[in-house]
């Protein structure tokens, strides 16, 4: 895998004062990771999308569909600016890692 990447952990530690969860993103990593940042083919069709990219982990990467990604190099070399993903459901285990659909969080910062 030639890139690397950024686990973004959700926890909940503490609350508003109207008792609400606050939400905290811990960072675990760097891990190799592979990015294939060809969208899915339903992308077409505004109305069906379904995933912005694909990423492999190494097999013993514990993650959940709560957590994000943030991709830090790519090929090696490291991006300007870091670019991070929401997971769209579980890891998926394949026979040499795992694979997870991912969905650009750039639209919710704007």
């Amino acid at each position: 895998m030639m890139d690397t990447c950024e686990l973004l952990i959700r926890t909940e530690r503490a609350s508003d004062e109207y008792g609400m969860p606050v939400v905290q993103w811990v960072t675990q990593g760097p891990i190799a990771c592979g990015l294939d940042d060809t969208a899915s083919p339903e992308m077409l069709n505004a109305e069906a999308h379904v995933f912005d990219a694909q990423l492999r982990l190494p097999i013993d990467t514990v993650i959940e569909a709560v957590d994000r990604v943030r991709i830090t190099h790519r090929f090696g070399a490291m991006l300007a600016e870091p670019v991070e993903y929401e997971l769209l459901g579980d890891a998926l285990r394949g026979p040499s890692g795992l694979m997870v659909k991912l969905r650009s969080t750039e639209l919710e910062s704007q």
